[in-house]
């Protein structure tokens, strides 16, 4: 008996080219579904608007920023207690304005209290409240018909420093 090698007919590059253009396709319909329903949330609703308006907000900051005493703000991380400290020259009862905690990467968490100073100019947020992580608080006040503008970036929560070790 002689040996016989029987030739394979089989050929693998048609299978393997049906097989590539299946997974391209699962691939690129997975990624659609998934953009579709993935929420992306914009900085403002009303961003246009605010940019038409960004000379006025950088003139009430600069209002803000050019006070003898300017406004500040800060925060306990021990007592998780944020504290608002305005002017003493503008601890008047015409003093109005609001406080927003801002959080740049959830529209949904962002808070807006009524400014509401002790007679020492504070006033104390719980920040107990907020979820970890960065915030801006944003102080606006209206004093004697001048818009006022403040706005300072704080991180609620433990802040994981890493150090080099050598």
């Amino acid at each position: 008996m002689p040996n016989e090698t029987k030739k394979s007919s089989f050929n693998p590059w048609p299978v393997s080219i049906i097989v590539f253009y299946a997974f391209a396709i699962c691939g690129v319909v997975t990624f659609v579904i998934y953009s579709t329903r993935h929420h992306v949330d914009l900085v403002a609703a009303d961003y246009y608007e605010q940019e038409v308006r960004f000379q006025d907000q950088l003139d009430r900051a600069n209002r803000a920023t050019s006070l003898q005493a300017p406004a500040k703000v800060d925060y306990n991380a021990a007592s998780r207690l944020i504290t608002v400290s305005m002017p003493a020259d503008h601890l008047q009862p015409s003093l109005k304005g609001w406080i927003q905690l801002y959080r740049p990467s959830a529209a949904n968490l962002d808070q807006k209290l009524p400014l509401a100073v002790d007679v020492s100019g504070q006033q104390f947020i719980d920040g107990k409240i907020l979820t970890d992580g960065l915030w801006h608080v944003r102080v606006s006040w209206n004093l004697n018909g001048a818009d006022y503008y403040f706005d300072q970036k704080l991180f609620i929560g433990q802040r994981i420093v890493a150090q080099n070790l050598k």
